[in-house]
């Protein structure tokens, strides 16, 4: 087997979990960036101007996002369970579609859905954000 071949076979299970890691790599650092940038924004509005009033609100709700997702948690074991499950609807979507007769296209097209559905819930269960005693995330209005 080349490497090629090899790389052909797995890459149905490895685009879900990839796109399930790409996902929870990319969440806080986004909402840092935002508010250096704002930041840097508002240093350069005048003083007393109403930008500048509207920029100090939005750095404030962006200091208070930040906040309430730090002193959140993770629902580790569920993320990796979603991946491990994503992965294998992904390969099952794949082989159902190119091996078999035409009512297995139907089955592949359920299995991708399967599978989008367990990547969006390990990128749910991955991220940290305040939580439930259950576990579900808890709206910023319903915190404390």
């Amino acid at each position: 087997m080349t490497v090629l071949s090899t790389l052909q076979a797995l890459l149905p299970a490895l685009v879900p979990a990839l796109t399930v890691i790409g996902g929870l790599a990319a969440s806080p650092g986004r909402l840092r960036r935002a508010l250096r940038h704002d930041a840097e924004t508002l240093s350069r509005l005048k003083e007393n101007s109403q930008a500048r009033q509207r920029m100090e609100e939005v750095l404030v709700a962006e200091i208070d996002e930040l906040a309430r997702r730090v002193s959140g948690t993770r629902q580790v074991s569920i993320s990796i369970m979603a991946t491990v499950v994503a992965a294998g609807f992904g390969y099952l979507a794949v082989w159902l579609f190119i091996d078999g007769p035409w009512w297995q296209v139907i089955l592949s097209v359920t299995a991708f859905i399967a599978a989008a559905f367990f990547v969006y819930g390990a990128i749910e269960s991955g991220q940290k954000v305040p939580r439930s005693e259950r576990g579900t995330r808890t709206p910023p209005d319903k915190e404390a």
